[in-house]
């Protein structure tokens, strides 16, 4: 879990009422990580803290995102925390554990709100930007935390409150420094990071995924290997034949595929159940 938290303000503990928001960014590329963000202060503050600048992320630029998170660490009423989903962390998920974003999206705000609670922090309030239906995630959250807080899940909800505003900040410029940063696994890897936005669509995006497979690994662990965009760059990879996959193979060497039978033999029954008439019901 990559969990980054702030220092809690003075002013969130002690019993007082604390509102909290919570945003992401980095949901569509298909490069580098999805970035969940929280931002909260006391609720008697929120007239305040409308005053401080904070917008939705996507409609102001990189240099005033930047100013704005700065102005968030400086400010003493102020705390927040990034929760930091890898690409490597989304293509285990979807791939192995079928798990989608949005399930993974929700434990991302569940693990923030759990968190700060931990924390010493009276939590009465929580304004969500919805992913799928909002009824049903206002729901969702309102059930799994008992009743104790209440949730407002709204789309645009990151233009619509400015607690959410200000978690939008923090999530998209974590999630712009990681990618701009990045940190290639191994010293081995020579790659250039002209890769754009990392949206699937982007021409500099399709360029750097077409120049940049290499035909035996892949490519590093930038990329969401479970996108299915990654298809199109499957035949610039070598083909691998594994030898015990044939039935060919070597005397006495079982397939691999006999390993994948899901079907199974029909265990003999008892002559006692045979001889009285007694079968299995599942319903009576």
């Amino acid at each position: 879990m990559v969990l980054t938290e702030s220092e809690v303000p003075a002013s969130c503990l002690d019993e007082h009422n604390v509102i909290l928001g919570i945003d992401e960014a980095g949901r569509g590329p298909i490069l580098g990580p999805m970035v969940y963000g929280a931002a909260y202060w006391p609720q008697d503050m929120d007239e305040t803290m409308r005053t401080m600048g904070f917008d939705d992320s996507k409609a102001l630029s990189h240099q005033v995102r930047e100013k704005l998170f700065d102005k968030i660490k400086a400010t003493e009423d102020v705390g927040y925390v990034t929760r930091v989903i890898p690409a490597a962390e989304i293509s285990h998920n979807m791939l192995t554990r079928r798990r989608n974003l949005n399930e993974m999206s929700r434990d991302a705000a569940i693990e923030m709100i759990l968190a700060v609670k931990k924390r010493g922090v009276n939590i009465v309030h929580v304004y969500v930007d919805t992913v799928g239906d909002p009824g049903w995630y206002q729901s969702f959250l309102t059930k799994h935390f008992n009743g104790t807080i209440t949730f407002t899940v709204e789309k645009k909800a990151d233009s619509k409150y400015k607690v959410v505003s200000a978690a939008s900040i923090c999530a998209k410029v974590t999630r712009d420094a990681q990618v701009s940063q990045w940190e290639w696994e191994h010293a081995s890897i020579q790659l250039g990071k002209e890769y754009g936005s990392g949206y699937p669509s982007d021409p500099k995006t399709k360029q750097w995924l077409a120049d940049s497979v290499e035909p035996v690994f892949g490519y590093p662990n930038i990329v969401r290997f479970s996108w299915g965009t990654m298809e199109s760059y499957l035949d610039r990879m070598a083909n691998v034949e594994w030898p015990h996959e044939k039935e060919d193979g070597p005397k006495g060497t079982q397939s691999i595929m006999s390993f994948m039978n899901t079907t199974t033999k029909k265990r003999k029954r008892s002559p006692y159940f045979e001889q009285n008439r007694l079968q299995v019901v599942s319903e009576l």
